[in-house]
């Protein structure tokens, strides 16, 4: 007859056994272990720090202390310390710890998977609860198509309840988004998990959009190209928030604010070739150069039919020039008082060789280069927004004009005299063609002054037709922008 049972290895009492109570106890104990088996947690590769009597384990692979070498197998707590059980292919028990049973398959512990039905819990390589009955612990987590498209569904009883995707820092939520308490879509954002901010709301029955919080937009450096109607940016350049309407291209500015005490812009619409002594700019020859009214029709735009003809002479570097103020030789602004301002608008008809254009403020009257400005000049058909201070000079990069094309000027220096933005437009184009800002060698010295001029010369002899001269405007840009609206 065998001493132990086939199966579990319980000790069988022999005939004319001695203390056969011993025997009998020692058989219950194992079964006091392993009926109904039901186990603290499975996760563990030491024992606890205090165990109670009759607390049961199963061994984690890689056992330590007094579990070492006891992987996998049942531990309990007893009055004598661990006792070890080591499982049968088949045995079951319950992970209190996780709420799932574990079945030993002969080599490790798992819960099986059905290939179909409901689990009321799962929990993977985390444990479910009662709330949270699925539940992920992963680097990702994939939901992919079978072979057509994907959805998420996420469905709640009733109106007032909530349906949404909730982002957590730490078990605290930081954003969510979804139809929490209503039927509006809305994402929130909360800095604690406490104090929440609703950042957008889309209403359910008509798709309207609100922003409850201030809107801020990021900011370009430059105007998008060739936006479409109902976009919307900020231009960190110019600090103007513009957006894009019936192919037009507006800042939008709320209420002007008060201009400043020395806040003024003065305009100079072209259809003469006198100007009068109270006139700010004063027109001059530069070597016998003219000027003259008799403007072809094509050079008279549908936009602005007035404009000057400027002209060279018979001597090299002859042309004409106009110049403001019109006093004390000119030179009477200098860079970093104020905000100030320059605007020409030029049309080149016929030849773009040997012709020289310099127009801002700056300090030349004639074919000699500035030692001191903020200018457009223009050699030839390129154009290049610089700035000269005691002849030290930056430039844009170079933009290539066209004949025939009237092009608007407008150079702009911050109070500080920091700053220089130069800008081109085209025709009655509302995108600037040129956009570009320089910050070194402005004239920011009371020491080197400057005047609002504009300076067309020609190096040949040969008496010809330079451009037309429309308009011409000084001032603050505060001046500027309230006067123009």
């Amino acid at each position: 007859m065998a001493d132990d049972t086939t199966i579990l290895g319980l000790p069988l009492i022999l005939p004319n056994q001695a203390q056969k109570h011993v025997t009998h106890n020692e058989a219950l104990a194992v079964l006091d272990v392993i009926v109904q088996l039901a186990v603290i947690d499975r996760d563990r590769i030491l024992p606890p720090a205090l165990p109670a009597l009759g607390d049961r384990h199963i061994v984690a692979p890689g056992g330590q202390v007094d579990w070492a070498g006891q992987d996998g197998r049942v531990a309990v707590m007893t009055a004598a310390g661990w006792q070890f059980h080591a499982p049968l292919p088949g045995w079951q028990a319950h992970v209190i710890s996780e709420g799932v049973t574990a079945v030993f398959d002969g080599l490790h512990w798992g819960v099986p998977v059905a290939a179909e039905g409901a689990f009321q819990r799962l929990g993977i390589a985390t444990g479910a609860d009662a709330v949270n009955r699925l539940a992920v612990a992963a680097p990702a987590t994939l939901f992919t198509h079978a072979g057509a498209g994907h959805q998420m569904k996420l469905n709640k009883a009733a109106p007032a309840d909530t349906a949404s995707l909730l982002f957590q820092t730490g078990w605290s939520g930081r954003a969510e988004m979804g139809t929490a308490g209503g039927e509006d879509f809305s994402i929130k954002v909360s800095a604690d998990g406490s104090g929440w901010f609703s950042a957008l709301v889309a209403a359910a029955g008509s798709g309207e959009v609100t922003l409850p919080q201030p809107l801020h937009l990021g900011g370009q450096a430059a105007d998008p190209v060739a936006p479409q109607d109902g976009t919307l940016w900020l231009n960190t350049a110019s600090g103007e928030v513009k957006m894009r309407s019936a192919g037009r291209t507006e800042v939008l500015a709320g209420r002007q604010a008060p201009l400043g005490l020395w806040d003024w812009w003065y305009d100079l619409r072209l259809g003469s070739t006198t100007v009068s002594a109270s006139d700010l700019f004063l027109g001059a020859a530069i070597s016998s150069g003219t000027n003259t009214t008799a403007v072809p029709a094509t050079a008279r735009k549908g936009f602005n039919p007035l404009g000057v003809f400027l002209r060279s002479s018979t001597s090299a570097n002859g042309g004409y020039r106009y110049v403001a103020p019109s006093t004390s030789g000119g030179n009477n602004f200098y860079c970093g008082a104020v905000a100030l301002k320059f605007r020409a608008q030029f049309q080149w008809l016929t030849d773009f060789t040997g012709r020289t254009v310099r127009a801002g403020l700056h300090s030349t009257t004639n074919a000699v280069d500035a030692q001191h400005g903020v200018y457009f000049e223009v050699l030839g058909d390129q154009l290049v927004g610089k700035t000269a201070a005691n002849n030290v000079r930056s430039s844009t990069a170079a933009l290539t004009l066209a004949l025939g094309v009237a092009y608007t000027m407008d150079v702009e220096v911050n109070a500080a005299g920091t700053a220089a933005r130069f800008r081109v437009w085209a025709d009655a184009e509302e995108t600037a063609v040129l956009d570009q800002t320089l910050t070194t060698n402005i004239p920011a010295n009371p020491a080197y002054v400057v005047a609002a001029a504009f300076v067309a010369t020609e190096v040949s002899t040969t008496a010809s037709d330079i451009g037309v001269l429309y308009s011409l405007g000084v001032g603050t840009v505060a001046g500027c922008d309230r006067q123009r609206g």
